[in-house]
This record gives C-alpha cells, sequence and structure tokens, in this order.
C-alpha cells in the first residue's frame, strides 16, 4: 500500500469515528412540569391593563420616533380603555392615515402600579 493510501484510510477511519460519537441528549423541555399542568396562566400587558400612577403617562414627545410613517398630531391622547378597537380616535382621524398605520401610537397609560393596585381582583380569578 503506497503512502498516500494510508495517510487517506487513516483520515477516513478518522473522520467516521468522529461522525458516530453521540452527543447527550437534552431533556425535552416542550413537556410542561407536573406542578404547572393544572395551572391557570394569565399573561397582562402592564401598558394595557390599568392605570395606576398618571404621572407616568405616555406624552407625544416619548411616543415619537424618527421611523414613524407620520408626524403625531398636537391633539393626541391616551386612547380611553372601554374604546372599540376598530374605532379610530380623534386624532388618528385627522392623520388621514388608516387604522393600520396608526394604531401603532395608541397608548393607554398602563404601568405596573395599576398591576398591583388590581392584585386583589387577579387573586379573585383564581
Amino acid at each position: 500500500m503506497n503512502e498516500m493510501k494510508k495517510y487517506l484510510y487513516a483520515f477516513m477511519f478518522l473522520t467516521a469515528g468522529a461522525c458516530t460519537v453521540s452527543q447527550k441528549a437534552e431533556p425535552d423541555t416542550t413537556i410542561p412540569p407536573a406542578w404547572a399542568k393544572n395551572m391557570v396562566w394569565y399573561q397582562i400587558f402592564p401598558e394595557r391593563f390599568a392605570n395606576g400612577d398618571t404621572t407616568n403617562d405616555p406624552t407625544i414627545a416619548s411616543i415619537t420616533t424618527p421611523s414613524a410613517s407620520f408626524h403625531v398630531p398636537d391633539d393626541w391622547a391616551l386612547t380611553p380603555w372601554t374604546s372599540d378597537w376598530f374605532t379610530m380616535e380623534p386624532w388618528a382621524v385627522i392623520t388621514g392615515k388608516d387604522l393600520k398605520e396608526t394604531t401603532q401610537h395608541r397608548r393607554y397609560g398602563g404601568d405596573l402600579q395599576g398591576v398591583m393596585n388590581k392584585l386583589d381582583y387577579l387573586s379573585d380569578l383564581g
């Protein structure tokens, strides 16, 4: 056997050996732990849940971004909590943009204080 074949066989042997090394299987993290199976879970979006501190409410300056597709009107205001999602606010109507474009500037004023104020309510939900 010539020298080149020896190196080729050695390379193939080492490569085949390296390919058969198995890695430790990770535990299946898609199966929830037993304690979580019968739990009720709530997801809260603080900004849209409850306004507990009006001193930190959004302002025109805090919602304006350089990438915005339009200038936020001077009469912009927080969106009322009970408003119909598909009804445009007066400030949104005057932009001349459609609902899809103006919803990015909606703010409800909710905050963590609002969540904390509603902990009894959340607890009563079960």
